[in-house]
């Protein structure tokens, strides 16, 4: 198995605090912790000046760097749950696999996949206590063998015999599985913001409809052609992830008709909603193992978690990446740029429009970067931070107030092609500098008010001079 490391904590990139400050005659002094004296410094150090007065508002404190890690959420009721006892279990599947992580709740943690999240365990699929298990621990393994580069992270939630009428509908009961669901896997992604971890919601594994299949309130199966859909845009919505693709199993067959009696209206709904939607899929989950009439046995869960996996593995090999417009399958710089040439033609390209407002203009750029991307303003090579490195690469460029044409790499942030101080401006007001990698889900740090009123003061004295060369005193 692979070892793998949650973050890593990186030296400061600066090794003391530099100030600076304007004199009445024009000229700057430079004074540092360690040493001072009179230096020339070209235009291309410019950069060095305008890290200095910005650090002087910001934290001495070292910011961590993350790997992104890739959330997968399992719902729904006994087959998700698994009923199946851990001593029925064979090698390797009794080993706990440290590359995939568990949300176990209590104690409230991050923890290595291992058999004991199934029925009867203290926390609907998360206490880790339980002398069962479901399909995640073959489901965790196939996405990690397929995805090494990746952290792979599952949040369990079930309970058998749950429907959608009542316990997965999000204006239901406050009580009820959605709402205990949502404070869950809320409480799992804020303990990775608070590690400094990056994330994204990647997926989502549902084995539910039985309950209101066997419609035991007359209610339930014709209510659910309204209350999946809901369930599902609640979901997305909820996990800022419109087109979060979502593996569902397929009503069985072979549950008994006369227990199941509107099987039939269940099936053709979750038919209907995976032929409508391109990120729904359907299992099918016909000739699996099973130890009673409806409850899958241990080599029938280890088989439901591998088809769940390889079904969303060929989801996102099928469906093209949102962004991509270059088809390599990275969103990269090209793209961006793609992107913000399209924006000033003043085209509308629908596979452009990337938040589905009809236009294609500034909001698809910022959608892109947070929400696709998920990075900041200023992180010019667009490795999900902005920080001093990017600002060296820009000024680097040497097109800093020439009105030569820029890319984003160049420091074109604001996509009217050119490198100014408004492209500055924009990447500081953003908030990410030097703020570690930017979470999924979580409010935009606002930049302190000193630092951007330092920052406009240097872009200011930028802007006055003329010169190449600046005499420090």
């Amino acid at each position: 198995m692979r070892a793998r490391r949650a973050w890593v904590w990186p030296e400061s990139p600066f090794d003391y605090l530099w100030q600076e400050r304007l004199r009445s005659a024009g000229t700057y002094h430079l004074q540092c912790s360690e040493n001072s004296g009179d230096l020339r410094m070209s235009s291309a150090q410019i950069l060095q000046r305008l890290v200095c007065v910005t650090l002087v508002f910001l934290s001495a404190s070292t910011v961590s760097r993350a790997e992104d890690v890739d959330v997968y959420l399992l719902i729904g009721a006994s087959n998700m749950y698994g009923t199946e006892l851990i001593e029925n279990l064979s090698e390797p599947w009794l080993a706990a696999q440290p590359d995939v992580w568990m949300w176990q709740s209590p104690p409230a943690l991050w923890t290595a996949l291992s058999p004991g999240y199934g029925e009867g365990d203290s926390n609907s699929g998360a206490g880790g206590d339980s002398d069962r298990f479901g399909p995640e621990l073959s489901l965790g393994r196939t996405l990690a063998d397929a995805m090494p580069d990746k952290q792979i992270a599952l949040v369990k939630h079930a309970r058998g015999g749950s429907d959608m009428y009542v316990d997965w509908n999000p204006t239901g009961p406050a009580d009820n599985r959605w709402n205990t669901w949502i404070e869950k896997t809320d409480a799992a992604l804020a303990n990775l913001v608070s590690q400094g971890l990056s994330y994204k919601v990647a997926g989502m594994f549902m084995y539910q409809g039985a309950r209101d299949a066997r419609n035991l309130q007359g209610v339930e199966a014709e209510s659910y052609h309204d209350n999946l859909p809901r369930f599902i845009e609640a979901a997305r919505d909820h996990f800022q992830n419109d087109r979060m693709p979502i593996v569902m199993s397929h009503l069985p067959l072979f549950y008994p008709d006369e227990a199941y009696t509107e099987k039939a209206t269940i099936r053709a709904v979750q038919e209907d909603l995976a032929e409508r939607d391109p990120f729904i899929s359907l299992i099918d989950v016909e000739g699996l193992a099973i130890r009673d009439r409806v409850h899958f046995n241990a080599d029938g869960l280890i088989e439901l978690g591998i088809r769940y996996a390889n079904e969303l593995l060929s989801m996102a090999s099928s469906n093209p990446l949102l962004g991509d417009f270059d088809g390599d399958s990275l969103l990269t710089v090209s793209d961006l740029d793609s992107l913000t040439e399209l924006i000033l033609s003043g085209e509308n390209v629908d596979d452009f429009d990337l938040n589905d407002d009809a236009l294609v203009d500034a909001q698809d750029r910022e959608f892109w970067l947070h929400d696709l991307k998920n990075t900041y303003f200023g992180d010019a090579d667009l490795n999900g931070e902005f920080n001093s490195g990017d600002l060296v690469s820009v000024f680097q460029t040497g097109k800093y107030e020439t009105g030569t044409d820029a890319t984003w790499a160049e420091g074109d942030w604001n996509g009217d092609v050119t490198f100014s101080s408004s492209d500055l401006v924009l990447a500081f007001q953003d908030g990410g500098y030097e703020q570690g990698p930017r979470a999924a889900v979580s409010a935009v740090p606002e930049p302190p008010t000193g630092m951007l009123a330092a920052l406009a003061a240097t872009l200011a004295m930028l802007k006055m001079r003329s010169s190449n060369e600046l005499v420090m005193n």
